[in-house]
């Protein structure tokens, strides 16, 4: 019998990108109609950052009046995500009071405040995108007051 060679497996080496932090966003969006098949979107784009600092995360409540967004210890923000977490986690079934008081606690999302270009975010949805800086946007809620997830992710 003849010794077999071993099976020598090259050592991976990560590139010097891949040694880094990186964000990755999972995305799926349907569009269903009935009787009709539904129309999807999905991807999954991914970015490496040039900073391992960890993500500023916070909840807060937005009210009536324009308000900034903490940056916190981030020098500079890559990807901003908001989510308006209104009638989330609720114990019991809500009324439809209740349901109608939560469907107003619509988040308006300005650069520098200005009312003409607001986007909107409906209680239980997410909004993100990539910012050189979060010192410009600007929350205010239609309706009360909105609990909200905010996320920045360095850049």
């Amino acid at each position: 019998m003849s010794e077999e060679e071993p099976i020598l497996l090259e050592r991976f080496e990560p590139s010097e990108k891949m040694k880094r932090a990186r964000i990755t966003l999972h995305f799926q969006l349907h569009h269903e109609y009935p009787g009709d098949q539904p129309t999807s979107v999905q991807c999954v784009p991914y970015e490496w950052l040039e900073s391992d600092e960890e993500p500023y995360s916070r909840r807060i409540v937005v009210g009536a009046h324009w308000q900034e967004i903490e940056q916190g210890w981030l020098g500079t923000s890559g990807m901003l995500f908001i989510e308006n977490q209104e009638g989330r986690g609720r114990q019991t079934i809500p009324s439809e009071e209740e349901a109608a008081d939560t469907a107003k606690r619509v988040v308006e999302i300005s650069f520098y405040a200005k009312d003409a270009n607001v986007w909107t975010l409906r209680p239980g949805w997410p909004f993100f995108g990539f910012t050189k800086t979060v010192k410009a946007v600007r929350l205010r809620c239609q309706h009360k007051t909105a609990k909200c997830r905010v996320i920045i992710f360095p850049r």
